[in-house]
């Protein structure tokens, strides 16, 4: 896991350029004066949640922030049900390697385009006609398709431009 301290806070800058932070303060409220006080207040609520020993760093509360569009009480949830379905579905959230899904993009399953869309989209296809449920169980696919979302959503550019 990886926790973070007030020195690594304070380490933090945003990557995100002039265009892209204008668009995550109009489409997330996302606050750059603000930006880690709201990572710290989700911090200090999930460190009081017995049990849990969650991912405490600033990239990865983000992720969740944004997500939620900086509203405290959803993000809080939010967390709260990631942890819920890691604890609920071992099968598949213990062992994520990308060694043990490589197969399923290998097999052109799925594919991350390398070209973004007109408005800098990343393009995920997934292509069921591949799939041979007989070689790929359904949890190899969820830990690809978790693995895959994950990695993209670590670049901070991309959280705000997934569409649904």
């Amino acid at each position: 896991m990886f926790k973070s301290s007030k020195k690594e806070d304070d380490k933090y800058t945003s990557t995100l350029s002039p265009e892209v932070q204008e668009k995550a303060t109009k489409e997330l409220n996302e606050n750059p004066k603000t930006r880690l006080l709201e990572v710290k207040n989700l911090r200090s609520r999930l460190e009081k949640v017995p049990g849990l020993q969650p991912q405490t760093d600033v990239q990865f509360l983000l992720r969740f922030l944004r997500a939620r569009k900086f509203d405290q009480e959803r993000t809080f949830q939010l967390v709260k049900n990631y942890y819920d379905i890691r604890l609920q579905f071992p099968d598949i959230f213990s062992d994520l390697k990308p060694t043990r899904v490589r197969h399923i993009f290998d097999d052109d399953i799925i594919e991350v385009l390398k070209h973004r869309d007109s408005e800098g989209c990343r393009v995920i296809i997934i292509r069921p006609a591949n799939w041979d449920v007989e070689r790929y169980p359904l949890a190899d696919m969820i830990k690809a398709i978790y693995l895959l979302l994950t990695n993209i959503s670590e670049v901070s550019r991309d959280i705000l431009y997934f569409r649904r």
